[in-house]
This record gives structure tokens, C-alpha cells and sequence, in this order.
């Protein structure tokens, strides 16, 4: 080997000893003896001051020691544990409002263009005399079901009470049946299927 050769061997030999020694932690060759188990290793590795040290390190890795959790196999595979959900403070828990069944008699039928644009209907139950205001949908949505509404004509629904504290208050119709043909309106949550008639 010639003496160039040499001396380039050992240049590039050098230089990356000099790459190798900048990525080392700083205080790699400190002594971490007084810091006794895993911790006193982790905190000289990954940059964190050994305990009862004064002197601070800047490091961009940060680590917690963890406990690793083995979860235990479910002996009992067709049990089904119930999903509870925990209300977060400022909130209210999501409950599905109750279904209410109406059948009677229409009185009165009105569109509500200033309050929310639908068909409302004042139906009488036929047994106990009560009536109900259901609201049903826009006529437009109505008119493309084909479900025609009459004065004095009989009709039985299913439907969403969302306001408990009333007695009286609006049903949402879910579904209604006029002559014994069924018209859906909203959804099992109560959301309107003619809020879809763009898609």
C-alpha cells in the first residue's frame, strides 16, 4: 500500500468517527451508577437528568418507563358485555326518543311555511277522544310518495315524541298508513328521508 492510500484510509476512517461521536447522547460516558435499574439506564440513554443531578439536558426524545399489560384471553366468547357510555361533564347522554302510535280521525290539516315548511295534521283518536298534532312532511314530499291527506279521513302512524316534558306535544310521524298504504317519512333516529333528495 502506498502512503496516499494510507492517509485516505485514514481521513475517511476519521471522519466517521467524528459523524459517529455527534450522534452519541452527550452524556453517554457520564456514570449513572448512583441511579440504581432500568430507570438510571433509560435516563442516561434517551437524554433525561439522573435523579438528585442539578444540571438540566436538553434532549428532543423524552420517555416514560411503562408497564406492559397482558390482556387476559376471554374464556366465555358468547357472553356480550352492554357498551355503557360515561357523560362527559356540560353534556347530555344521546336517548332514543320513545315511539308513540297514533290512529284516529284527521280534523285539520295545515302547512307550516313560517315554522318549519311541513304538513301538519290534528288527528282524534277514535277511542278516547285525545288529539295529537302530527307533523308529517313538506306536501312536495308528500305529493312524491303519492300519500294524499283529506279532511275526515282515518289514519294510523307510528312516531317520535322528542319533547317529554309536554304531554300534548308535536308526534313526528315515522310512518303513517292511509287505506292501508304505508308512507315512511324518517328514519329509526328520527331524521328526515327527505332531507336526501339532492343525491
Amino acid at each position: 500500500m502506498k502512503v496516499e492510500e494510507v492517509i485516505g484510509l485514514l481521513a475517511v476512517v476519521f471522519i466517521f468517527g467524528l459523524i459517529g461521536a455527534a450522534m452519541l447522547p452527550e452524556d453517554m460516558w457520564e456514570d449513572h451508577s448512583r441511579t440504581p435499574g432500568m430507570g438510571g439506564v433509560l435516563q442516561g440513554v434517551i437524554g433525561i437528568a439522573p435523579t438528585g443531578s442539578s444540571s438540566r439536558v436538553a434532549s428532543p426524545l423524552q420517555g416514560v418507563a411503562v408497564a406492559a399489560v397482558t390482556p387476559q384471553p376471554n374464556t366465555n366468547v358468547d357472553q356480550k358485555v352492554p357498551r355503557t357510555t360515561i357523560a362527559q361533564p356540560g353534556l347530555i347522554p344521546f336517548s332514543r326518543a320513545p315511539l308513540v302510535r297514533f290512529a284516529g280521525t284527521i280534523q285539520q290539516i295545515t302547512e307550516l311555511q313560517q315554522r318549519d315548511g311541513q304538513i301538519h295534521l290534528w288527528v282524534t283518536d277514535n277511542v278516547t277522544g285525545n288529539e295529537h298534532e302530527v307533523s308529517v312532511a313538506p306536501s312536495w314530499y308528500l305529493k312524491y310518495m303519492n300519500c294524499t291527506l283529506l279532511h275526515d279521513m282515518d289514519i294510523s302512524g307510528v312516531g317520535f315524541q322528542f319533547d317529554k316534558k309536554k304531554g300534548s306535544s308535536i308526534i313526528y310521524a315515522k310512518k303513517i298508513k292511509i287505506k292501508n298504504q304505508p308512507c315512511h317519512l324518517r328514519n329509526d333516529e328520527g331524521f328526515a328521508l327527505w332531507s336526501n333528495r339532492l343525491r
